[in-house]
């Protein structure tokens, strides 16, 4: 495995490798040294170099879970989510509040988990998280009233509604906008609109 790796590493054109064992694991140290390993130096002068760490905080998020607002471990993501789900949907927003109730009330759907940076949505068929842009990149993110229609992205979500039509007075009336023409597909009714940000969702409503 190291013979491959080496040569993986020549043909890359790396200068070197470099692996972490441990200092009492003398069987693996002494394999190494025959592979043509050594512990290496930056500087001889400095002596060898140290593997050195420091062990974090766990992040724990508040999160709220229907009107309480709490504090919890990061693990309580994952022990209070309906799932894991095997499919869904991450949007990042500027405004995390705005695009999250957009999205609660057009699928509609309930928030599960929520802290300064996320909400985590659950619809009857999907789940969505609305990650909230770092204040960094956001700052240079202009969104416009109405939207900006995000036309160049190559992904489009959809979602099934009862109603396109009550779906659409929901989109207007919280800052999205009906894009084009209502048009029929197999067993369906469907449409694009937009979010109060400009990204654009695919609509289908049952025929049935």
């Amino acid at each position: 495995m190291l013979e491959v790796a080496e040569a993986l590493a020549q043909r890359l054109g790396c200068c070197k490798m470099t692996l972490e064992v441990l200092e009492g694991n003398e069987a693996a140290q002494a394999a190494y040294r025959s592979c043509g390993f050594s512990g290496y130096e930056l500087d001889p002068r400095m002596g060898k170099a140290m593997f050195w760490e420091k062990k974090l905080a766990v992040f724990e998020p508040k999160m709220q879970l229907g009107s309480t607002v709490h504090t919890s471990p990061s693990s309580c993501w994952t022990q209070n989510m309906p799932g894991p789900a095997k499919s869904g949907v991450l949007i990042y927003a500027k405004n995390l509040k705005l695009v999250s109730r957009f999205y609660e009330k057009l699928l509609p759907a309930k928030v599960v988990l929520a802290d300064s940076e996320h909400r985590v949505l659950q619809s009857e068929d999907a789940q969505l998280i609305i990650h909230a842009i770092p204040a960094q990149y956001a700052d240079g993110i202009e969104i416009t009233a109405p939207p900006t229609v995000r036309e160049e992205r190559a992904i489009k979500p959809f979602f099934t509604v009862a109603s396109l039509e009550n779906a659409e007075q929901v989109v207007m009336e919280l800052g999205g906008l009906v894009c084009g023409p209502v048009w029929p597909g197999p067993s369906m009714r469907v449409r694009n609109v937009c979010d109060p940000e400009g990204n654009i969702i695919h609509l289908r409503q049952s025929a049935d």
